[in-house]
C-alpha cells in the first residue's frame, strides 16, 4: 500500500487549486474580450446628385461604361433611378445588386413621366418601315395588337381600298416589326390594340 507524505500531498493540493485558479482566470477572460466582428460596409450608400427615370421599355445595367461589360440586372419603363454620377454619355446608378453605368440618353425627367402616366397613349418607339408605291392610291388600315413590352404580337387588316394585296401584306408585316413603348395604366404594363392608316 502507497502512501503520501505530508509534503507530497500539500504540493499536490497546491497544484491543483493554481490550475483551478488559471482555468477560471482564462474563462473569465474569454468570456470578456468578445471580438465584435462589425458589419460589412454598404458600398451602395452614396448620395445621389439626380433622380430620374427610365425612358425606355427595357434597359440594361452594366458593370462598366460600356456596351460590352457584363450585365448586373435591367431597370423597366418609368422605373426611378437614382444616378451617383456621370462620365461623358453614362451615367452610374443605384441597383439592388450594386451600382452599374447606363446611357444618360435612355433617361427621362419627372415631367414627362408624369405625362406617360397622366396621357397613357399609344406611341412608337420604331415605328413601321414606310412602303413606297407610286402608283397606289387609297388607304390601308390595320389593327396591331400590343404586348406589355411593347412588341406587336398580331396585326389584323381592317380596310385595303387600294385593292392591292401584296401592298397590304407589306405594310402588315411592317407593321408587326414596330416597337412601341409600354402602355402604362394605374402604373401597370397592359395588353393594347392600336389602328394603324397607311395612305396613298
Amino acid at each position: 500500500m502507497r502512501t503520501e507524505t505530508p509534503c507530497h500531498a500539500a504540493y499536490s493540493c497546491s497544484m491543483m487549486k493554481k490550475v483551478a485558479l488559471l482555468a477560471l482566470l482564462l474563462l473569465f477572460a474569454c468570456s470578456r474580450n468578445v471580438a465584435v466582428v462589425a458589419p460589412p460596409q454598404n458600398t451602395n450608400d452614396e448620395t445621389a446628385i439626380e433622380v430620374a427615370y427610365v425612358g425606355m421599355p427595357t434597359v440594361v445595367i452594366h458593370q462598366f461604361p460600356s456596351e460590352s461589360s457584363p450585365q448586373i440586372t435591367t431597370f423597366r419603363y418609368t422605373e426611378t433611378v437614382s444616378i451617383l454620377a456621370q462620365k461623358g454619355d453614362w451615367v452610374r446608378v443605384r441597383t439592388i445588386l450594386g451600382n452599374g453605368w447606363m446611357k444618360r440618353a435612355e433617361l427621362i425627367n419627372a415631367a414627362e413621366v408624369e405625362q406617360v402616366l397622366k396621357n397613357p397613349v399609344p406611341r412608337f418607339l420604331t415605328p413601321p418601315q414606310p412602303i413606297p408605291d407610286s402608283r397606289a392610291h387609297g388607304e390601308i388600315a390595320m389593327n396591331a395588337r400590343v404586348n406589355t413590352d411593347g412588341e406587336v404580337i398580331d396585326v389584323t387588316l381592317l380596310n385595303n381600298s387600294t385593292r392591292n394585296k401584296a401592298l397590304a401584306d407589306a405594310n402588315t408585316t411592317a407593321l408587326k416589326t414596330a416597337r412601341f413603348y409600354p402602355m402604362l395604366q394605374k402604373g401597370q404594363r397592359v395588353v393594347f390594340t392600336y389602328e394603324h392608316h397607311v395612305y396613298y
